[in-house]
């Protein structure tokens, strides 16, 4: 008569498939794994938003400036900036009025420069809260 020794070593080594914990924790590995890139993602995708803004505020500060010393505009900026950037789109500087990345129309004013005398323009973007704070709060200003 042959017997055979049964062992917890021997068991182990045939059983086939993983344990219900082992496959808890290769889940739950995958939604760390998930849950950190989707922050990753959405942090991203915020800054670029912001970047955008800024770049565009930029440019349009620099239309402005342009606009302001053609002929075509009296060598003056736009008369009203409540008007946003209606007058360079009419004029063909713009071709459509510019909204941020947020879906807002950029907004812009003119301050003095240190001379007391001069003035330029400056452009903001209501970022992401859409409330316009008049380039401050959390406002994306050219400057």
């Amino acid at each position: 008569m042959h017997l055979r020794k049964s062992s917890a070593h021997s068991h182990r080594r045939n059983r086939r498939g993983f344990t219900l914990m082992e496959l808890l924790v290769v889940v739950a590995i995958l939604l760390v794994l998930a849950g950190s890139s989707i922050l990753a993602y959405r942090t991203i995708f915020a800054e670029s938003k912001m970047s955008v803004a800024k770049s565009t505020a930029t440019n349009l500060k620099n239309q402005l400036e342009a606009y302001s010393m053609s002929p075509v505009s009296g060598m003056s900026y736009p008369a009203n900036p409540a008007d946003g950037f209606l007058e360079l789109v009419q004029r063909g500087y713009l071709a459509k009025l510019p909204v941020d990345p947020w879906g807002q129309p950029y907004q812009w004013s003119l301050m003095p420069l240190p001379d007391g005398v001069s003035m330029t323009a400056v452009v903001w973007s209501c970022g992401p809260n859409m409330i316009n704070e008049n380039g401050g709060g959390d406002d994306i200003t050219s400057e």
